[in-house]
């Protein structure tokens, strides 16, 4: 018999286990159900499936009580929510886990707690030329690693949105737009958005203003070729923005940009040349900390393998789910979490986070349009971040070089 304790929330389950017979959440039963009711569940790869309720136990909301520190256990059609699954091996309870409310929640559709969207950055071989120039020619493995991503991650990416009925946003360099035309098209024939992520994964504040404005518009000349659509939303390649960015995105009748990290909702930027939506990122929820290896392009993180970068993204989308109205947004790469054994698992958490009932899965062009909605109609009071935060020199001159 497992008994829950009460105040603790159970975070990590079990995959070595084949079923939990007879659990005892008693201590969470409401007033005057029977003392004998029980549910026996059947663990599965990716959650908890109850596998038989008495009837008050198809009641979501009466047959166990949820105090503050406790997030609600039953899931939505039969799906004993523990938290999320965090494949690591052991039941663990942590104790005190408390609701915190965001500042400023968006009310989302169908009631959902969560908007979710998997943001793709194909950025292919582009980096390895932009990294060694003339040289890149003599970097055959990273090349091929690289091109992965477009050849064999891309096919099976869209494969997978099919068959969950998803519609997603990618964030391609014009460069590789022309090289990787097939892929381009493949996304393309199946719906998905493509929004600028620079010409050949430049750094846009390595730029002066005139050039990012003059490679901005070549770019996007070569996306509409290629998508039949001008883009309206940007990633700056490594979240590389300038000062001059949001102003230049705004100036060219971008609607979003998602590459700055202040908020765990979306907010907007207001710039000289008009108001541009923010859809934050995180670290926590990118793909490059817990698997890229590329000595060739100067990264050498240990991979992790593919549950314990999940544990990390789950962790976020969980908070989400408890403090509802915000916005998880990974940020992944074709040639990075397109690998076999990675997307497998992605799969599962897609299935997951579906099985809740509390996400919305959108591209990020739907998720703006829908707070844009929300603003207009009075129903969504943003934060508004006036544009530049900061001008010329701010550090005294005896504090020069003290960091």
């Amino acid at each position: 018999m497992l008994k829950v304790p009460r105040k603790s929330l159970i975070l990590l389950v079990s995959s070595e286990l084949a079923c939990l017979e007879n659990a005892d959440f008693s201590a969470y039963r409401a007033p005057g159900l029977a003392e004998t009711a029980s549910l026996a569940f059947e663990i599965m790869p990716w959650r908890w499936k109850a596998k038989e309720f008495d009837n008050a136990a198809n009641e979501l909301a009466s047959p166990f009580k949820s105090p503050p520190e406790l997030v609600s256990l039953p899931g939505r059609t039969g799906v004993l929510d523990l938290a999320g699954y965090y494949p690591s091996g052991n039941a663990t309870v942590i104790e005190g886990a408390t609701h915190m409310k965001l500042q400023r929640p968006v009310s989302w559709p169908n009631g959902a707690k969560v908007a979710c969207a998997i943001s793709l950055d194909m950025d292919a071989d582009s980096l390895v030329h932009i990294h060694h120039g003339d040289r890149a020619g003599d970097k055959l493995s990273a090349m091929s690693m690289l091109r992965y991503g477009p050849q064999v991650a891309i096919p099976r990416i869209l494969e997978t949105y099919r068959k969950f009925g998803l519609k997603q946003s990618f964030f391609i360099p014009a460069w590789c737009m022309e090289n990787h035309a097939a892929a381009v098209d493949a996304i393309v024939r199946d719906g998905h958005e493509v929004g600028y992520h620079g010409y050949i994964h430049e750094a846009p504040n390595s730029l002066s203003p005139q050039q990012e404005m003059d490679w901005m518009c070549k770019s996007i000349e070569i996306i509409e070729r290629h998508t039949g659509k001008r883009p309206r939303g940007n990633r700056s390649p490594l979240y590389h923005m300038s000062a001059k960015t949001p102003e230049l995105l705004a100036e060219l009748g971008f609607l979003y940009d998602s590459s700055l990290m202040g908020d765990d909702v979306p907010y907007y930027l207001d710039t000289p040349s008009g108001r541009l939506l923010e859809l934050p990122v995180s670290w926590a929820t990118d793909d490059w900390p817990p698997y890229v290896h590329a000595p060739d392009l100067g990264y050498m993180f240990p991979p992790k393998p593919p549950d314990a970068a999940m544990d990390i993204f789950l962790a976020e989308f969980e908070a989400l789910r408890q403090s509802p109205g915000g916005v998880w947004i990974g940020v992944w790469h074709p040639f990075v979490s397109g690998r076999l054994s990675r997307w497998q698992r992605v799969e599962r958490m897609i299935e997951f986070m579906l099985n809740t009932g509390d996400v919305w899965f959108a591209s990020l062009e739907e998720i703006t349009s829908h707070v844009n909605e929300e603003t207009t109609s009075g129903r969504y009071r943003p934060r508004v971040d006036p544009l530049p935060y900061t001008t010329g020199n701010q550090i005294p001159e005896e504090l020069v070089g003290k960091a």
